[in-house]
């Protein structure tokens, strides 16, 4: 049946929600490392911004996790 392969197709792909949130913890990732080696090198420091991109890092870690479990949850559900 049609429905049930479009399902199953749907749950077999990563979620767009997912899929935002680690690209955005990917940037965050890439704007940390680049203040911390302008730090290192004598640049600014921006202790501020840091902080603030350290936090966003830690809780969209935590929203990655919590969105990986639920779609693999889900997943589970279909294939039994």
């Amino acid at each position: 049946d049609t429905a049930a392969a479009r399902v199953k197709v749907a749950l077999a792909s990563k979620p767009a929600e997912l899929a935002d949130v680690e690209r955005r913890l990917q940037t965050d990732e890439r704007a940390a490392a680049s203040l911390r080696r302008d730090a290192e090198t004598g640049g600014p420091a921006h202790a501020e911004e840091l902080s603030a991109i350290d936090a966003r890092l830690s809780a969209d870690r935590a929203l990655v996790a919590t969105l990986t479990a639920k779609w693999q949850a889900e997943k589970a559900a279909a294939d039994a």
